[in-house]
Order: C-alpha cells, then sequence, then structure tokens
C-alpha cells in the first residue's frame, strides 16, 4: 500500500508489518507519546528506559501506565540500560523485535558540555550496542530520533535536509551527528539496514488528555516545562537566556512542534520502512515556522488568562539565533505533515491545570543554540555546495594541483615507459580535487618543498629499470581525490622536518 497523501501518519484498517517494535527511551516525554500512536496504528510495543531523564517507580513507568490508560492498550516495559549489552541481547532473545525507535539518550545541552564523557559513552556507546545486537538478531529496521542541533549555526533558512552538518555548538547534538555517521557507514557497508534518521526541532505541548507530558527528573531543558512551573507558582519568573539577538524581538527563534505531530512522524516512518528499502534517509520534523521566545510567552498568555513575568539574562555559550525548519521531504515522502497551531500546543496547560506564567531571563547555558530553522531547496539547486573551513583548518599541503592523468604523463616523461589507461565509474566516495595554500608555512616558518613530481618519480627508473603499464578500475569506496600537506607548523613549533627523500621511501 502506498503511503503519500496521508497528514498523520496512519494507514487506517491495514494491519502494520512490524508487530513487534522496541522503543529505547519508551518512558520519556516524546518516547511516551509515541507509544500512544504505536498502539493506536496497531503495532505491539516492547518500551525500555532507564529513567535517566524521567521519573520511575518501582512499578515501573507512571508514564506508560498513563498511556495504557490513554490507549486500553497493553505496554510490556522493562527497566534498561543499552550500556548493559547482555540485558539488551536477552531482552531481543526474550522478544521478536522486527523494528527499533530509537530515543534513548541524555539530551540536556548544558550538562552535556560539563560532562562530555558521560554523553559520549551514553549515547554514543549505547547506540553502538544497540545496532550490534541488533544485528546478531537479524533486525535491520531502525528509526533514529536525532536532532536539528546537528546543523550547529544556520547557514540559511529555513533548513532543509541538505543543509551543512558537522559545525556543532555543543556535545550533545556532537552525539547525534557522531550517530548519525555511524549509520552512514553502516548502510553503505551492509545494504541489508533499512534506517531513517529524523531530525526535529524543538518539541513542546503534551498529549491532548493531559494525562502524559514531560515529567524530567533534572533541570527542564524545554522552554514549556519552565513556562508551567512559573504559572504553577514553583518559579516566580522566567529566566530568558539573551534578548540581543538579531531577531524582531530581540529572543532567539525555534521551530515550535507538537509532540504529537512528532509522534506521527515517527509512525509515518516506520510506514515507509514497511513499504520500501530506503538504505538510509533523513527527514527534517518541524513546522516550517520560527517563532521568537517572547512571541511564545505572548501567546501562552492569550492561551491561559496568565501573566508571565521575564527576567532577561546573558545568551548562554552555544546557543543559536535563529532556527526553523524546511520539512517539505518529509511532507512529499512520509505523506506527514503538522496539524498543530501553536495555541494548540499550549491550550492543554489551562485545561489541565487552570494557571498562566512568568519568565526570568538568565545567561545563555554552555552549548545552547540561538535558532535554527530550514528550507534549503532553492539554495542547493542554485548554490549547491560550499567548502566551511578555512586553509589555516586545512593540515600541511603544498601548493601544486597535479591530476591523476598529469602524473602519469610526467611518469611516462621520466621513465620512458607507456601506461595504458582503462577508465572505471568513479568510487563512492572519491573527493573530486584537494590541494594546499602553504603561503603560511612559507612565510612564518622558512619553508617550501624543493622536489618536482619528476624528481618524486624518477628514482623507479633508475633503481628499478622497469616501466609500469596502467589499468584504471572504478575508484574506490572512500578514496580522496587530491590531498597533501604544508608542515610548516611543524617545523616551527616543533623543531620537525621529513629527512628522508623519495628515493629512499621507495628503497
Amino acid at each position: 500500500m502506498g503511503i503519500h497523501g496521508r497528514s498523520n501518519g496512519h494507514i487506517e484498517g491495514a494491519m502494520p508489518r512490524f508487530k513487534t517494535i522496541l522503543v529505547t527511551g519508551g518512558a520519556g516525554y516524546i518516547g511516551s507519546h509515541c507509544v500512544v500512536d504505536l498502539l493506536q496504528s496497531g503495532h505491539e510495543v516492547v518500551a525500555i528506559d532507564n529513567f535517566a531523564n524521567v521519573v520511575g517507580d518501582d512499578d515501573g513507568s507512571p508514564a506508560l501506565r498513563k498511556v495504557e490508560e490513554i490507549t486500553g492498550k497493553k505496554v510490556t516495559f522493562y527497566r534498561a540500560d543499552l550500556l548493559d549489552k547482555p540485558q539488551i541481547n536477552d531482552l531481543f532473545d526474550k522478544h521478536s523485535v522486527e523494528c527499533v525507535v530509537h530515543f534513548a539518550a541524555l539530551k540536556a545541552v548544558g550538562e552535556s558540555m560539563a560532562q562530555p564523557l558521560l554523553y559520549y559513552q551514553n549515547n554514543v556507546l549505547g547506540m553502538l550496542n544497540l545496532l550490534e545486537v541488533m544485528r546478531s538478531h537479524s533486525c535491520f529496521q531502525l528509526v533514529f530520533s536525532s536532532s536539528c542541533t546537528v546543523y550547529g549555526e544556520p547557514e540559511r533558512l529555513p533548513i532543509t535536509e541538505e543543509h551543512p552538518t558537522g559545525k556543532i555548538t555543543n556535545v550533545y547534538g556532537r552525539t547525534k551527528y557522531f550517530i548519525e555517521e555511524m549509520l552512514k557507514d553502516l548502510s553503505v557497508a551492509d545494504e541489508r539496514w533499512n534506517i531513517i534518521s529524523l531530525r526535529y526541532f524543538n518539541p513542546v505541548g503534551a498529549h491532548p488528555s493531559g494525562l502524559i507530558g514531560e515529567d524530567p527528573t533534572k533541570e527542564f531543558t524545554n522552554l514549556m516545562p519552565f513556562m508551567a512551573q512559573v504559572a504553577l507558582g514553583k518559579k516566580p519568573v522566567l529566566t530568558v537566556f539573551g534578548n540581543d539577538y538579531n531577531t524582531p524581538d530581540g529572543t532567539g527563534v525555534r521551530d515550535y512542534i507538537h509532540v504529537m505531530d512528532l509522534a506521527s512522524g515517527h509512525v509515518a516512518a516506520l510506514n515507509l520502512l514497511s513499504a520500501n528499502h530506503v538504505g538510509l534517509k533523513v527527514y527534517n520534523l518541524g513546522t516550517g515556522k520560527g517563532v521568537s521566545v517572547k512571541q511564545l510567552v505572548d501567546v501562552f498568555e492569550r492561551v491561559t488568562g496568565t501573566r508571565i513575568p521575564l527576567q532577561y539574562e546573558a545568551r548562554r555559550l552555544g546557543d543559536i539565533t535563529a532556527m526553523w525548519a524546511d520539512a517539505s521531504l518529509a511532507r512529499t515522502e512520509l505523506g506527514w505533515t503538522t496539524t498543530r497551531s501553536v495555541e494548540e500546543m499550549l491550550d492543554v496547560f489551562e485545561r489541565v491545570t487552570g494557571t498562566r506564567i512568568p519568565l526570568q531571563y538568565e545567561a545563555r547555558r554552555l552549548g545552547d543554540i540561538t535558532a535554527m530553522w530550514a528550507d534549503a531547496s532553492l539554495a542547493r539547486a542554485e548554490l549547491g555546495w560550499s567548502t566551511t573551513r578555512s586553509v589555516e583548518e586545512m593540515s600541511v599541503l603544498v601548493t601544486q594541483l597535479v591530476s591523476v592523468k598529469q602524473l602519469v604523463d610526467v611518469f611516462e616523461r621520466v621513465t620512458g615507459t607507456r601506461i595504458p589507461l582503462q577508465y572505471e565509474a568513479r568510487r563512492l566516495g572519491d573527493i573530486t580535487a584537494m590541494w594546499a595554500d602553504a603561503s603560511l608555512a612559507r612565510t612564518e616558518l622558512g619553508w617550501t618543498t624543493t622536489r618536482s613530481v619528476e624528481e618524486m618519480l624518477d628514482v623507479f627508473e633508475r633503481v628499478t629499470g622497469a616501466r609500469i603499464p596502467l589499468q584504471y578500475e572504478a575508484r574506490r569506496l572512500g578514496d580522496i581525490t587530491a590531498m597533501w600537506a604544508d608542515a610548516s607548523l611543524a617545523r616551527i613549533e616543533l623543531g620537525w622536518t621529513t629527512t628522508r627523500s623519495v628515493e629512499e621511501m621507495c628503497q
């Protein structure tokens, strides 16, 4: 059955292909809301959580018990940690898991900057353990909970999936980025994997029943719970980090998406995986609309009838000015779209609590992003790709560019041999061209190269007296087009230089 044209990710009246789904982090804010949609879509759910982020008790997960109340269906739950690989292996032995939806991760940006090793161990190593157990049980279907943080400070807005990634301002975002890179390599190396990575923007809101929402064990990391704390009188003001951004009202701009829209996006992703082999696909999940912190507060006040006192503090390290998404790819390929307005993201609070909320601005937290959003379709078509690293960031390189064909020509001239060539298709991952500007090394180190390409090759003839015919094949996976170094910095600061000639390397 096709999946295009749906707005909520469900296939009405159809039995899901994936009967049993493992949801890691299933007791968490997004995980528990996703479990609601999965159960209502006909899936059997096995959920695990270690309660690093959310409240648990001796009987398991209070949130998942509420999920069972909402849906009238059973959730099989285990208190488990992905760092305990034997425990996860036993779980797969016990259940015939056909697909995994992976939410489990530490997620506090400020904490990630203060405790980077904790985040790399929990998020990256935990994912590695999960992938290895999945592979050993022939389970290759995965929906990964990624994040818009992989984009870093946006180069252009709104943000499409083609926007460059990797220039990340915090450790939490880097763990998501590293995992995405792992998944890229995995899907290339083993075609059995069928993976969708969902980069979602800023989740807010709660299930319309008001029975589940965000119930963290640590300091809140999302704006809405802070507002709720003020509205309930648990905090005197709402702290806003930064009111000097280059935005209309000076506060950071984000793409706020209702958590139930986010949940339906995961179901839509599962529907695509069940109908197609995609290898690895990435989708943004966002509304495509940027809303400032101040605008969100204004809407909250209007919807709830409360007043929210604000206190402005300095920006936090790593905060981004503005960010919002272009989710057109998810609309086109997943048949998914957001259905809830900002007002609907907030009105459940009024119905459940009947209260209002003040604000207090503090300095930005370490690693926080100012703003982020996307639509790169036009930029992709008309601008293409641009480099993001300066010459200084490149290593030690020379200043000559030599193609493979030019090198062969020089070799023939130097050795007097003929080299037949056979051209094949490029290899996946090969780079077109790469060479260095070593002017900094020349200027500051007083260093320059002294040997020509001819000198690099003539030793072959002198040492072997032989000629070499060539046969061209397709590029090898991961081969780079060109690369050489400028080692002037090493020469100046380390007092180091190379001492062996090309001849000595060949001998």
